[in-house]
């Protein structure tokens, strides 16, 4: 991913992850890309430079087409790699390329030395949470609100 791409990359990311805070109830319209902005800053400090981090164009080889992204990061220490975001682009969504490109990261395992694959996903999300218990992801943990 270049700086071009990595730039439109990151803004669409930062919309996405501060709608789904939004429709989860966690923030409030109002501060929402705010408060994304800020988190991403904390997370990738260099940007796309940020050790660690690899964001990848996701092809599809029969079309010669761009179909989406991925982002994720490498914890050397803990050997495990932790998807921050994978993007499917609308009009390629529920066709497999996501299964794929999972399945594809972990091929990649030994050449980055990690042994396991976290991610988060929103409880509202219930497509993707069937797609990642397909392929073997169990909860860890659940994380719980009550409005009051």
């Amino acid at each position: 991913m270049n700086e071009e791409q990595f730039a439109t990359f990151s803004l669409s990311t930062m919309d996405d992850y501060a709608q789904n805070r939004v429709l989860s109830g966690d923030w409030g319209l109002e501060h929402a890309k705010v408060r994304a902005c800020s988190l991403f800053s904390k997370i990738l400090p260099n940007g796309r430079n940020t050790e660690g981090h690899y964001f990848h164009i996701l092809f599809e080889i029969g079309i010669k087409r761009s179909i989406g992204e991925l982002w994720f990061a490498v914890d050397f220490v803990e050997k495990t790699a932790f998807i921050y975001a994978i993007n499917i682009y609308p009009q390629f969504r529920r066709l497999g390329y996501a299964k794929c490109s999972i399945q594809q990261l972990e091929r990649m395992a030994p050449e980055f030395g990690f042994t396991k694959i976290r991610l988060n996903v929103f409880s509202h999300n219930r497509p993707a949470q069937a797609l990642y218990s397909e392929l073997g992801f169990v909860p860890t943990s659940t994380e719980m609100a009550k409005t009051l």
